[in-house]
C-alpha cells in the first residue's frame, strides 16, 4: 500500500503513536498529506498489523528475497506517483492505494487491478480540507455502514442495504466520469 494522506485504519490504530509520534485520537492530522519520505506502505500478513514500507523489505526478504521486495516497493511508488498526477489533473486525490504483485519468470509483476475506487481512497480535490473526514469517490459508504452495523472482520458477511450499494455505485461512476471524461458504456 502506498499512502500519501493519513486516513483510514491508521488514524484508528494504536500504531499511529509509533509511526507519527502522536496518539491515534489526534484527529487534527487526519487527511493531512505525508511527505514523500514519510509515506507508509502496509501489508496485511496473516492478520498482522500493517508494517512500514521499510519493514516490507524485511518481511518479504525472508519470503521472496530482498531484491524482489525492493522492486515491489519501488514499482508501487512509481505507479502511485503516475496515477496520483493523472488523477489530480482530473480533480481527484488518491489518498492511498494498494497493489498486488507476484513473481513470474523471476520478475516482479503487477497481478491485480490498481488505482481503482475499490483498491484506493479517492477524494475530490475541490473542497479538500485536512483535519477530518473527506468526501470520497470510493467504497467509503460500505466501510461506514460496516462499522456502524457492528460487523467485525471474521464475522459472516451481512447483506448490504440497497441504498448503501447504490451510493457506492454512484461514487464509482462519478470517479470513472472524472478520470475518463466519459460515461461508462452500458
Amino acid at each position: 500500500m502506498v499512502r500519501q494522506y493519513r486516513n483510514g485504519t491508521e488514524t484508528r490504530m494504536d500504531y499511529e503513536q509509533y509511526l507519527y509520534g502522536r496518539t491515534a485520537r489526534d484527529a487534527s492530522h487526519r487527511a493531512t498529506q505525508v511527505s514523500h519520505h514519510g509515506r507508509i506502505g502496509s501489508l496485511a500478513f496473516g492478520g498482522a498489523l500493517a508494517l512500514g514500507i521499510v519493514a516490507v523489505i524485511a518481511v518479504f526478504g525472508g519470503t521472496i528475497g530482498e531484491d524482489a521486495a525492493n522492486a515491489a516497493k519501488l514499482r508501487s511508488i512509481a505507479i502511485y506517483d503516475y496515477g496520483r498526477i493523472v488523477a489530480e489533473e482530473r480533480g481527484i486525490i488518491i489518498a492511498d492505494t494498494k497493489f498486488e504483485f507476484g513473481i513470474w519468470n523471476e520478475e516482479v509483476i503487477l497481478i491485480d487491478e490498481c488505482m481503482t475506487p475499490d483498491s484506493s481512497r479517492f477524494w475530490p480535490l475541490a473542497g479538500y480540507a485536512p483535519g477530518g473526514p473527506q468526501p470520497s469517490f470510493d467504497k467509503q459508504p460500505v466501510r461506514d455502514w460496516m462499522v456502524a452495523s457492528g460487523w467485525k472482520d471474521g464475522d459472516a458477511a451481512p447483506v448490504l442495504p440497497a441504498d448503501v450499494a447504490a451510493a457506492t455505485t454512484e461514487r464509482y461512476l462519478t470517479a470513472y466520469r472524472m478520470l475518463t471524461g466519459q460515461e461508462l458504456p452500458s
